[in-house]
């Protein structure tokens, strides 16, 4: 036998390095890939437990140093709370199966029971979403972060959030497919083309409106831009006004962000922010919708980092609200390097005098 073919695995295959929240490339991989640790499966116990049952907490915390694995268990998470197939792989059997593996069959059983709660999930990186503007000091870019992925989830144009709310308009009023019919026969294109072009098709958007409202408007996009406003409950009543269409009171909506700590570390208005979000969901919709992030400290490490104590008191309120703490430290690397690279196969050696004859 050869040195490599000890290994369960074949040591020559491709393992990213990385994993980011945003590719989908190597999904299958990475859920089959996942080593599911003692310190993940206690995190995961905790963390279920309050997903199950749910009460006043409705956000995870997830800390760990750069390569500790956040970001993959976030992604994990993402695809297990909403019940992904990927590949025909069934992602809660699959982490059942490496419960059982464990010897872990309370986990297993409660890993199972998020087939009784039906779940959409929405995964971004807020350092690649929540972009800087000239209104930072306020807050707004993570508000944006979240109401940007929120509108691309429900189909809505996400780099226009005026667009969006146009379009959020015309479908509460069940006018919204045949405005896009509209549209594509006055101009001859798609709408999801078109709208990326808001400004240039103006006349062509205020025909296709016309048309399917009988309201005879000049620059319709316009208008909603001049007036669009958007509060942490204006995105909180678009998120309960969906799920109230979907007539499903079991369904809930949950939002992972990835890398939320280092975007939000050096300001009160971000984590203030956040904070607002989380507890406007809490209070709008108890029980349907939990924040997922991640960060490169604990939070309490991260209070402790702040720079006056103005900053650690305001930032101190969010921490009932991100009441699920998941920690990963070197320990969960060192077991995933050994489970995940060093496996070996199980190896049966026979008696010398049985050899021989």
């Amino acid at each position: 036998m050869k040195l490599y073919e000890l290994f369960e695995k074949d040591i020559s295959r491709d393992i990213e390095q990385v994993v980011k929240a945003d590719d989908t490339r190597y999904l299958r991989d990475e859920i089959t890939e996942y080593v599911m640790t003692d310190e993940v499966q206690k995190q995961l116990d905790k963390m279920l437990d309050e997903y199950l049952h749910p009460g006043s907490v409705n956000g995870a915390w997830i800390s760990g140093f750069f390569g500790s694995g956040k970001s993959h268990l976030l992604k994990m998470l993402s695809l297990l709370l909403a019940h992904e197939t990927v590949e025909n792989l069934d992602i809660i059997d699959e982490f059942d199966n490496k419960a059982k593996q464990n010897d872990n069959q309370f986990l297993g059983g409660s890993i199972k029971l998020l087939r009784n709660i039906p779940a959409k999930s929405i995964l971004f990186n807020m350092i690649q979403i929540g972009e800087n503007t000239d209104n930072a000091e306020d807050g707004m870019p993570v508000l944006r972060a979240f109401v940007r992925m929120f509108d691309r989830f429900c189909g809505y144009s996400e780099q226009m959030p005026h667009v969006a709310r146009l379009e959020r308009d015309l479908e509460k009023n069940g006018q919204y497919e045949a405005f896009k019919s509209a549209y594509k026969k006055i101009s001859g294109r798609e709408w999801t083309d078109g709208r990326k072009q808001a400004i240039l098709q103006s006349k062509n958007i205020d025909k296709a409106y016309a048309a399917v409202t009988g309201d005879q408007v000049d620059g319709i996009v316009k208008q909603y831009k001049d007036t669009y406003k958007i509060s942490a409950l204006d995105f909180v009543t678009d998120v309960k006004n969906w799920l109230n269409a979907q007539n499903d009171s079991k369904l809930r909506i949950n939002f992972f962000a990835d890398e939320v700590g280092q975007f939000i570390v050096h300001s009160t208005q971000y984590m203030t922010m956040l904070q607002t979000i989380a507890e406007t969901l809490a209070t709008e919709i108890p029980g349907r919708s939990f924040i997922f992030v991640t960060a490169q400290e604990d939070m309490t490490a991260f209070l402790g980092n702040l720079e006056n104590k103005a900053q650690t008191d305001d930032f101190t309120r969010i921490q009932a609200r991100f009441g699920i703490r998941m920690k990963l430290g070197s320990k969960n690397v060192d077991e995933v390097i050994s489970r995940r690279l060093l496996a070996k196969k199980e190896l049966f050696f026979f008696p010398m005098n049985i050899v021989m004859r």
